[in-house]
Order: C-alpha cells, then sequence, then structure tokens
C-alpha cells in the first residue's frame, strides 16, 4: 500500500507541474498580447497619430464627417486612440469597453467612444503631462504570476512570493516580438502603417522620385489561404500640372492619350514582376485619393518603407567654406 500511495503522490505532482507549466505558458501568452499590442499603440503615439487636445478631436471628426468616412473607420480611430492612453502609457484608469454592446448601433458607439475620449482622457491630459505620466516608451504588463486570493495579512515570505516573477524580462521580450510578428502574418495589424504619417503629402512636383506604395487589393496566400493585402512598390515619375499632361487614370503613358490629366495625378513607373512574365517596367497614371493615404482598401497608398527611412534619416550639414579652404 505504501509504494502505490507514494506512486500515487508522484503522479500526483507530475500533473500539479504540468499544470503549472500550463498555465505559466497561458499566462505568458496573454501578457505578450498585452505588450504586442502597447509596443503597436506606442508606435503609433511616436508617429504623431495621437490627438492630443478636445480641438484637434472635433476637427478630426468633423473632417471625417465632411469627407463621408464611414461610422466603422471613425469607431476604429477612436479606438485606436483611446488604446494608445489605455496599452501604451498604461493609463487604465481610463479604459472603456471598446465595442459595440447588442444595444449600440455603429453611430452610439462612435457617440459613446468620442464622448469618453473628449471628457474622460483629452480633459485631463495636459495635467498629466505635466505630472511626467506621458511614459518615453510603451508600459509592459507586470509579470507578477497570479496567485490564489490570500485570506488574512500575508507574511513577509508570503508577500515575496506574491511579487515573484514568473519568467525572466528577456523571455516576455522574445515573446512579444513573436506575437507581433504573429500579427503581423495573421494580418491583424501592419508595421509599416503604424509609422506612416497621420497626413497625406500634397501631390505636388516635389513628390517626383518618390518610392510608393499602392494597395493594389487583396489575394490569397497559397499556405494558408488566408487574404492578405497586396502592397506593390512604384516610383512617382511625374505630377499632371492640369495643363500640359495627357492620360486618363488608371490608363498606361500613351502617346495617343488625348484627354487632359487633372491636376495632381501622377504618373507612377511600376517595376517589372518577372512573377508575372513582366520584362520592362510600365508606366501609368494613377489618381490618388488623399482619404485613402495610410489606408487598407484598393487604391490605398503611403510612402514605400525606404522613402519613409530616407525622409526621417538625420541631415548631413555642407561643409563650411572656411572647413574647405586650404590652409
Amino acid at each position: 500500500m505504501r509504494v502505490i500511495s507514494r506512486a500515487d503522490r508522484l503522479e500526483q505532482r507530475k500533473y500539479h507541474e504540468f499544470k503549472k507549466a500550463q498555465n505559466r505558458e497561458l499566462q505568458l501568452t496573454a501578457l505578450a498580447e498585452k505588450g504586442a499590442l502597447a509596443q503597436e499603440r506606442f508606435d503609433s503615439y511616436a508617429n504623431g497619430r495621437l490627438v492630443t487636445s478636445a480641438r484637434n478631436l472635433q476637427a478630426e471628426l468633423q473632417r471625417q464627417e465632411s469627407e463621408k468616412v464611414s461610422l466603422t473607420e471613425t469607431a476604429k480611430y477612436l479606438r485606436e486612440q483611446i488604446e494608445i492612453f489605455v496599452y501604451a502609457f498604461g493609463w487604465t484608469d481610463v479604459a472603456c469597453p471598446l465595442t459595440a454592446t447588442s444595444k449600440e448601433s455603429a453611430a452610439d458607439l462612435v457617440k459613446r467612444l468620442s464622448s469618453h475620449l473628449l471628457h474622460k482622457i483629452l480633459h485631463g491630459f495636459e495635467d498629466r503631462r505635466r505630472r511626467g505620466e506621458v511614459p518615453t516608451e510603451a508600459v509592459m504588463p507586470d509579470l507578477v504570476a497570479r496567485t490564489e486570493k490570500q485570506l488574512g495579512t500575508p507574511t513577509e515570505d508570503t508577500t515575496r512570493l506574491m511579487q515573484a516573477t514568473f519568467c525572466s524580462r528577456e523571455t516576455f521580450q522574445k515573446a512579444v516580438e513573436q506575437e507581433r510578428q504573429r500579427r503581423e502574418d495573421a494580418g491583424f495589424t501592419d508595421s509599416v502603417q503604424l509609422v506612416m504619417p497621420s497626413k497625406p503629402p500634397e501631390l505636388t512636383s516635389k513628390l517626383v522620385g518618390y518610392r510608393l506604395e499602392i494597395c493594389w487589393g487583396r489575394y490569397r496566400s497559397t499556405e494558408d489561404g488566408s487574404l492578405l493585402k497586396m502592397w506593390c512598390p512604384c516610383f512617382i515619375e511625374r505630377v499632371a500640372d492640369g495643363e500640359t499632361d495627357k492620360g486618363a487614370d488608371g490608363k498606361p503613358l500613351s502617346d495617343n492619350a488625348r484627354k487632359l490629366a487633372p491636376r495632381g495625378m501622377v504618373l507612377v513607373r511600376w517595376e517589372a514582376d518577372p512573377d508575372r512574365g513582366e520584362k520592362e517596367s510600365t508606366s501609368m497614371w494613377m489618381l490618388l485619393d488623399p482619404r485613402k493615404w495610410n489606408g487598407e482598401g484598393h487604391r490605398a497608398w503611403r510612402y514605400h518603407p525606404s522613402q519613409l527611412a530616407r525622409m526621417r534619416a538625420p541631415k548631413r550639414r555642407a561643409p563650411s567654406a572656411d572647413c574647405c579652404r586650404a590652409a
């Protein structure tokens, strides 16, 4: 009987260790999801995508209404704003339900989120910023392991155990990076979209030579069958002045064109795609809609990552005449 009892206890301990390891893995996965979202939202904040005043919020909502932006997109915009404060800044005291209830329409959701952002967050933003509550990097969730509720006053040893982390910071950071990559691969987030300027550039001749990406719809992945956005890189060769250039939207460059190209329409050059049997680059006139800047649908457009990197690279100062003069 003793042998059987010892075997039972050993089996029970193995089971408990297995469940502990399983729970730690579940905790790590849940925290990695929060950490990934916090970093994504902080990237949005770092790239000027955060509204910081009631005036700016009202102006943005009026712009979206005048441009007939859908209520779904407006609600998405408001959710992103609130998530920056809650997840990236760690201001959990201003959290609120971000999805519509069964009794809320899309208009009701937009009204509730905009009211919460305006009255519960933005009205006190400047005071919290002056108090130093705006972090310089994304606030990561605590790695304290969950424990059972304690009865009475915990002892010093119990308090120390309750504050012990269940994994190292390096392990957690690796899990966050893997989660961000998983979200990127699954199409839940777009790291390029997060770092893009919030407003589109003016379509003038200054953009000639710039490299863009234009979304050409979605395609089905051959690996898992998921739908992925097709971002096509191109160069801007010309911007129509509305007086001399001729061409039509979506049509290749042609000497036989008779229609005057509207001012601001761009001539883009697509690089040859060997996978599609293309041997030479092609040029096409494209009418870019500012409302689709950094969007997600067909003909959304944005800077190519390499172009954005060049724009944000520190500019080297030209040497002065004194430096170049021979001694």
